[in-house]
C-alpha cells in the first residue's frame, strides 16, 4: 500500500498521543482500544484468557452497560443532558429578566 509522507504523519500523530515519536501500547490502547469490543479479543493477546469488565450504569436500579468510560448508559446520559438544558434555560431566562 502506498501512502504519502503527509498521510502517514497524520495517521502516526493520531496514534502517538504523548508525542514521543513512538506508538506505545498505552498510546494504542487509549487511541483505539476503547473503540474495540474487548469480548471479541481480536486485537489483544490470544494466549491469555481475557478478563472482561463491563461497567453498569450508575443510575439506581439500572443494569444497562455504559459506553467506554462513561458512568451512565445512553438513556440516562440523555436524561441528564435534557435536565441540564432545562436548568440552564431557566437560569438564562432569569438573567435576561434582570438585565434588559
Amino acid at each position: 500500500m502506498e501512502v504519502s509522507e503527509e498521510d502517514f504523519k497524520k495517521v502516526f500523530d493520531k496514534f502517538d498521543l504523548d508525542g514521543d515519536g513512538m506508538i506505545s501500547y498505552k498510546d494504542f490502547q487509549v487511541s483505539i482500544g476503547h473503540e474495540m469490543f474487548p469480548a471479541e479479543g481480536l486485537y489483544f493477546r490470544q494466549d491469555k484468557e481475557q478478563i472482561i469488565k463491563i461497567k453498569n450504569c450508575d443510575h439506581p436500579q439500572c443494569w444497562q452497560p455504559t459506553l467506554s468510560k462513561q458512568n451512565y448508559c445512553v438513556i440516562h446520559q440523555k436524561m441528564h443532558h435534557d435536565e441540564a438544558i432545562k436548568i440552564f434555560t431557566r437560569c438564562f431566562n432569569k438573567i435576561g429578566k434582570l438585565w434588559p
